[in-house]
């Protein structure tokens, strides 16, 4: 994984100049164990200061995504922390965990109105929404 310290050099990858339909930035707060290898000397881009951090080196989300706004453009920074959690699920796992839940969830409550529907003997004065929800 291939990081830099300098905010204006990520800005530059994030998509912002490129008009990205929503540019991203990524803030990686980064402690004593988690220790990258400069390749600045390497570099032939000389400003970057670029950092690698080894391959499978996880992410985990620290704080709730912004929108911010720069120099005018809509900006999302997420900020992350390295981890050696494996278990840390990704970005995938949460979205389809998500969608489960939330199929879960209009599968109960349409299974509450039904039920409460039925217990009232309210059917016949709902027949459109009877068809739909029955």
């Amino acid at each position: 994984m291939s990081t830099t310290p300098k905010r204006e050099v990520a800005l530059g990858y994030s998509g912002l100049a490129a008009g990205k339909e929503l540019p991203t930035l990524f803030e990686i707060e980064v402690d004593k164990f988690s220790i990258g290898a400069s390749i600045a000397f390497l570099s032939q881009f000389e400003g970057e200061e670029e950092i690698l951090y080894a391959p499978l080196t996880y992410l985990e989300i620290i704080a709730k995504p912004q929108l911010v706004q720069h120099e005018g453009k809509e900006l999302s920074v997420v900020r992350l922390q390295m981890t050696v959690n494996q278990k840390t699920a990704t970005v995938e796992q949460v979205e389809r965990s998500r969608c489960v839940f939330l199929e879960e969830l209009a599968n109960n409550l349409a299974w509450e109105a039904r039920h409460w529907v039925n217990k009232n003997q309210l059917a016949h004065f709902l027949p459109t929404i009877g068809e739909i929800i029955f």
